[in-house]
């Protein structure tokens, strides 16, 4: 990634900050920031498996979709927004309708343009510094893994993730990164997180499940078209309350004895790019 492609990315993620709620420093939430952006996104928050995906963004009907995992814990999650959140802005166009990650490594390039697109959007370089100059007080050179815990707190992001920008930035040297790091290895970040009074729940996974009113719209399509069976389109309307009486069970598809929700959510990304 060049100079040039990473100023544009920069550009793109400070466009979306703007649109968020903040804290002082940081983005206060993520995923009812993901609501605001264009005309809204349309955000699925579901406990996937952990092997199976970390995310995804998809156009659908004219909709723009985000799915994050709720079975990662919370700082990862954020993490998955906000990489999805790039997708969508840089790559989904040119006859793209989805694509799903199930890790944030690829050989195209695109995962580290919306990795650093990530990056950007939640751990802008001035916050950091202002951060680090007003509220902790301190150089950067003698940053403490304390210190580190209260930025990881404020910035709602994963320790690593945290000190790996710090050293991107130049704003600690490789040195400083691996004596915080090696201090992690030997203290839990949930203890660093306990002792500064931070957000503990960065460290444990939500499982929640959101979902916007238009999926139970899709579900209905998905079951109209034959890409998901009966079984599946019931237990989708069952997360809102409904049973839909009306709907014949004359699908073609053959559900398996393992069938669910995921199902689903592979109809919607159909042509995806993985």
């Amino acid at each position: 990634m060049n100079t040039g492609r990473m100023l544009e990315i920069k550009k793109a993620a400070d466009k979306i900050r703007a649109i968020c709620q903040e804290t002082s420093y940081g983005i206060k939430d993520i995923f009812n920031s993901c609501e605001k952006i264009d005309n809204g996104y349309k955000l699925i928050r579901y406990p996937f498996s952990q092997s199976k995906i970390l995310g995804l963004a998809a156009i659908y009907q004219g909709d723009s979709i985000i799915i994050t995992n709720t079975s990662e814990i919370l700082s990862r999650e954020v993490f998955s927004a906000a990489h999805e959140i790039g997708h969508m802005r840089l790559h989904l166009s040119g006859g793209n309708k989805a694509i799903l990650d199930k890790t944030f490594t690829d050989d195209q390039g695109i995962e580290t343009e919306a990795n650093y697109f990530a990056a950007c959007l939640l751990m802008p370089k001035i916050k950091l510094q202002e951060y680090i100059e007003t509220v902790l007080e301190t150089r950067p050179s003698e940053l403490s893994e304390f210190d580190a815990a209260r930025l990881q707190s404020e910035f709602n992001v994963s320790y690593d993730a945290l000190i790996n920008r710090l050293e991107f930035l130049d704003i600690i040297n490789s040195p400083k990164a691996e004596e915080l790091r090696a201090t992690k290895r030997e203290i839990t970040v949930h203890y660093l997180l306990k002792a500064v009074g931070g957000n503990m729940n960065l460290c444990e996974a939500t499982y929640i499940k959101k979902l916007p009113p238009d999926f139970f719209k899709w579900a209905v399509e998905l079951h109209d078209r034959k890409m998901i069976p009966y079984e599946t389109l019931q237990k989708a309307l069952g997360y809102a309350g409904v049973e839909d009486t009306s709907l014949q069970k004359e699908d073609e598809v053959t559900p398996d004895n393992n069938m669910d929700l995921d199902d689903l959510f592979r109809g919607l990304t159909d042509g995806s790019v993985s």
